[in-house]
């Protein structure tokens, strides 16, 4: 390479070796005229350099989504990435049921809300169910049709304008409405619950 080319086109090169798109034979032959020493080609491979790297730490940082997590998760460990179904529910006497975390079903039932079932109480007609809300995510108005118990385990979680965090509890009694529910940051949190309620 010489400097019989335009000063843009100069330019231009030293901006795409920079960037590492230069075609590879335009590259080594660039890099080569580096090496014999072009100063003012130097200089504006180091300016385009230096412009990358404020442009790569200028972009926002985005949390990725829990499933993303997940997967990458399970491809560093070599597990597999989809869960385990739950073990059978036993309500006898004297029988104990464990879930571990990586085990049981999260199935998405509102956009960027994801239930696990845990246990269903056939005897007090309840239900046990982990609640993962994705950032940003809100759950429907409903009312309750018996009890709700709500302890959050994780992140914050929005209710009729009261912010709930990790480790606080909630109960909601039968005949109240939820009007507003929803998480800023993403949440996980356990209800336990009657199986249905009442759509306002």
């Amino acid at each position: 390479m010489s400097h019989h080319t335009s000063e843009e086109e100069a330019t231009l090169q030293a901006a795409l070796f920079a960037f590492g798109v230069l075609p590879q034979e335009e590259a080594e032959a660039f890099q080569q005229h580096l090496a014999e020493g072009c100063p003012t080609c130097k200089v504006e491979v180091q300016s385009f350099q230096l412009l990358a790297e404020k442009l790569a730490f200028a972009a926002p940082r985005v949390e990725p989504p829990a499933r993303l997590r997940d997967r990458l998760w399970a491809e560093i460990t070599g597990e597999s990435a989809s869960p385990q179904p739950a073990k059978p529910v036993h309500q006898s006497l004297g029988e104990s049921l464990t879930i571990r975390a990586n085990e049981g079903e999260w199935n998405e039932k509102w956009e960027g809300v994801f239930i696990k079932r845990l246990f269903k109480d056939d005897a007090k007609g309840t239900v046990t169910t982990l609640y993962k809300l994705l950032p940003g995510a809100s759950l429907p108005k409903h009312r309750h049709l018996g009890a709700e118990e709500c302890l959050v385990l994780e992140g914050d979680y929005h209710i009729n304008g009261e912010v709930l965090g990790a480790g606080d509890y909630h109960c909601a009694l039968p005949g109240s409405v939820d009007e507003s529910l929803f998480t800023i940051h993403g949440t996980m949190f356990l209800i336990v619950s009657p199986e249905r309620y009442a759509a306002v």
